[in-house]
């Protein structure tokens, strides 16, 4: 498919191919911008060939069986907008190659085994307004660089093994709708400051270490359902 210059979509999704990605998926044409292979029972890693699909905007492999870490080459898709990787086995680290991809608004990870701490450089991906991180087994702080994602919608960083405590630049979310902690081993009180989350709809910190009382700023919070 290298000499198909017109192609910009290919959809394998909902059929049970129940194979492997080979690394030739490399050599499809690189006007390729849309790649869905979601439920299909794939199994093995992903192939580091898909950083040859330089003008990928959206890569959804979600709902498969796929293993082994994500390729470090996945940096050479910089225009890259929607990363669906969720409901798979991946394990390893989330590789620091994810925070240079400059348009990225989505990014799900969520529901696999990954493990090691969220990249403080996280916070660069000024784009982001959705990152789904749950049920995983990322450990470690929360960085700081992640409350500065000023325009994020959704994050979901529940069911983890996160530790330390929530820090007064959680306010700095003020375009979040849906924040979820559920699940972590979060401590300390929880800060006065959260009651800057002004449009937050959903917000959960349940299942945690928090001390305390509950901030009375939790009365500012009007979006909340």
């Amino acid at each position: 498919m290298r000499n198909c210059s017109y192609l910009r979509e290919l959809a394998f999704a909902d059929n049970p191919l129940n194979g492997i990605l080979l690394d030739s998926v490399g050599n499809l044409s690189t006007s390729i911008q849309y790649f869905y292979a979601y439920n299909c029972g794939l199994r093995g890693s992903i192939p580091s060939a898909f950083g040859n699909l330089e003008n990928l905007v959206l890569l959804s492999l979600f709902g498969n069986e796929l293993t082994g870490p994500i390729p470090n080459t996945l940096v050479n898709l910089k225009k890259l907008q929607g990363l669906a990787l969720f409901r798979n086995r991946i394990n390893g680290p989330i590789p620091d190659s994810l925070c240079m991809l400059p348009n990225l608004n989505g990014m799900r990870l969520d529901q696999n085994r990954i493990t090691g701490p969220i990249p403080d450089c996280m916070g660069n991906l000024t784009s982001l307004r959705q990152l789904y991180l749950q049920i995983n087994r990322l450990d470690s702080v929360i960085p700081m660089s992640l409350w500065k994602l000023n325009d994020v919608l959704e994050l979901n960083l529940s069911s983890n093994l996160l530790t330390g405590v929530l820090p007064s630049d959680i306010e700095n979310l003020k375009a979040a709708v849906s924040l979820d902690l559920t699940n972590n081993q979060l401590s300390s009180i929880i800060p006065s400051s959260i009651g800057g989350l002004q449009s937050v709809i959903f917000l959960s910190l349940a299942r945690n270490r928090f001390e305390g009382s509950i901030p009375e700023s939790v009365a500012k919070l009007v979006s909340l359902q």
